[in-house]
């Protein structure tokens, strides 16, 4: 599932669009795996699923949950 509306959010408050600065006060620091087209891609881990965090100039512009069985 992707989102990259600010009208749909985590249920914790994250949401596109918003600065990056603040999924970061809102999850803590994120675990960085890996960058998507020269951006830092964080993911939050938990029971085999993560939300990965696009950002673009500082700001979210896309999150996604992602699992694995």
């Amino acid at each position: 599932m992707i989102s990259t509306d600010g009208r749909f959010c985590t249920p914790a408050g994250a949401c596109p669009g918003m600065p990056y600065a603040r999924v970061e006060a809102i999850y803590g620091a994120a675990l960085v795996t890996e960058t998507v087209n020269g951006a830092t891609v964080g993911y939050v881990h938990g029971d085999g699923c993560w939300l990965e965090f696009a950002q673009r100039a500082g700001r979210v512009s896309a999150i996604e949950l992602a699992c694995s069985p």
